[in-house]
């Protein structure tokens, strides 16, 4: 088995801590990475039509 590229990891945990903060579903932030850079769901939350408890937890 091929060890996972450390790029990968660290965004794979980027996107685990992130879905632990602000209970926003992995998912969602998964398909979000896909097309999108990952910090902007901190810049630009309103992109991913966040919960308002969601969106006080990135705010």
């Amino acid at each position: 088995m091929d060890p996972v590229p450390l790029d990968e990891k660290i965004i794979a945990d980027y996107i685990r801590s992130l879905h632990r903060l602000t209970s926003i579903p992995l998912g969602k932030l998964q398909r979000y990475g896909t097309s999108n850079n990952l910090m902007n769901v901190l810049e630009h939350p309103y992109a991913l039509e966040l919960t308002p408890k969601q969106l006080l937890k990135v705010e």
